[in-house]
């Protein structure tokens, strides 16, 4: 039933492929304030990923696995965390556009260099792919909020306490009641004499912070990591790197996960191409990227169960309970639905790339970006002002304008 792919069927699986990736962030959105570790987030994708991708048995797909779904894995599961740290320290619009140009430099470099995908003329490839880039970067630059309004919605990415200080949620932290004590002396401590019930709303947010910074040193102590902190000269949001010698603050590195994501994670449909000549072609290969990535994310859980372990002396109990929550009671329905949508348009991508070649298939999936920017700006109101959404709109048409060129360029095999 899967068995036919044909050059409209590859467009129409780009398309849906690119609506369902970019809305994937959506419900996770919507209940921004569980406080949840990338790696986690990415969890949820790769189960339900795994779950799913036995549907296409029922469809008249059978059975069959090949190690490059681990490869794929392999590429997909870490780029995919660097993706989620970066949608929180450098913001959804940047990270997205960022990872997403990159991908399509590289999908394209595969599918016309390495590869050899019949294209009409080389240069006009090029130059389809480059408005296209031009596009998404566009898109990227309108849809981020003001620095203004980023004050108030990112306030909540940029506070996260690092992946071995997530300590809330379902694993105890060994020393729980005393983060809690402070948690109680920092919310009263940020109180002024004399203040009404409405002051306290602006009273949080310099209680999360804190509460978070002294949480950090608390468990940096803990876990024998040392605090730089108190570096001389070093910003609140600054992070030193091998002795002091490079600084960069959270948004910073928020854009090189994201580059790390594209240059590294948009490799992930490279193995389908060799898979091919395994005869695994299309949905064939959609259980075998499922299992891969599943086992490469359990591999990482591990190696990051025995890092706690090196760090805490040994002791299994404090390695297991310094893992991050997966905060099952508010986060189980929207990783869900998150994941679903991510495994839906994860499958649509491997038939965009079946029919219509690494170069361009994955190209246009990539313009997700268009969907993300609609979410952002017509539900969440993340782009305020009209010159700014035109600016958007305008951009979303020249990214329109490159896939309609790289379309043109495209020739069926």
């Amino acid at each position: 039933m899967l068995g036919q792919y044909s050059e409209l069927s590859g467009w129409t699986s780009g398309i849906i492929g690119a609506l369902c990736i970019g809305s994937f962030g959506v419900p996770i959105k919507l209940i921004s304030n569980a406080d949840v570790d990338p790696l986690v987030l990415q969890s949820y994708k790769s189960i339900v990923c795994f779950l799913t991708c036995w549907l296409i048995i029922p469809l008249g797909e059978s059975f069959k696995f090949t190690p490059l779904g681990i490869v794929s894995g392999l590429f997909w599961v870490p780029g995919g965390t660097a993706g989620i740290y970066g949608i929180r320290n450098a913001g959804l619009a940047i990270s997205v556009g960022t990872w997403a140009s990159i991908m399509v430099i590289t999908s394209f470099c595969w599918g016309v260099f390495v590869f050899h995908e019949k294209v009409k003329t080389i240069s006009g490839a090029i130059g389809s792919a480059m408005v296209l880039i031009v596009g998404l970067i566009g898109m990227s630059i309108y849809s981020a909020p003001t620095k203004k309004d980023s004050d108030d919605t990112m306030l909540p990415l940029l506070s996260q306490p690092s992946s071995l200080s997530e300590k809330e949620g379902a694993h105890a932290h060994a020393h729980d009641a005393e983060l809690s004590a402070n948690n109680s002396i920092e919310m009263t401590t940020t109180s002024t004499p004399g203040a009404t019930e409405n002051d306290f709303n602006t009273v949080p947010k310099v209680a999360v912070i804190t509460r978070r910074k002294k949480m950090d040193d608390h468990v940096n102590q803990s876990l024998k990591v040392p605090s730089t902190r108190n570096h001389p000269n070093q910003k609140e949001d600054e992070h030193l790197l091998f002795g002091g010698n490079i600084r960069l603050s959270k948004r910073q590195l928020g854009i090189l996960a994201a580059i790390l994501n594209g240059a590294w994670g948009g490799n992930n449909m490279i193995p389908l191409h060799y898979a091919r000549k395994q005869g695994f072609v299309g949905a064939g290969y959609l259980i075998s990227y499922s299992c891969g990535s599943m086992i490469v994310t359990i591999l990482i859980w591990l190696l990051r169960y025995l890092y706690n372990l090196y760090l805490l002396d040994y002791d299994t109990v404090k390695a297991y309970n310094a893992l991050p929550s997966f905060h099952l009671r508010e986060m189980w329905l929207a990783g869900f639905l998150s994941g679903l949508l991510y495994s839906l348009g994860n499958f649509c991508s491997i038939l965009a790339i079946t029919s219509l070649g690494q170069g361009v298939g994955y190209s246009l999936v990539q313009t997700s970006m268009l969907a993300s920017g609609l979410w952002g700006i017509f539900f969440f109101r993340e782009v305020r002002g009209c010159g700014r959404i035109w600016k958007w709109i305008a951009s979303s048409m020249v990214t329109i304008a490159g896939m309609l060129c790289l379309s043109y360029e495209h020739e069926a095999s």
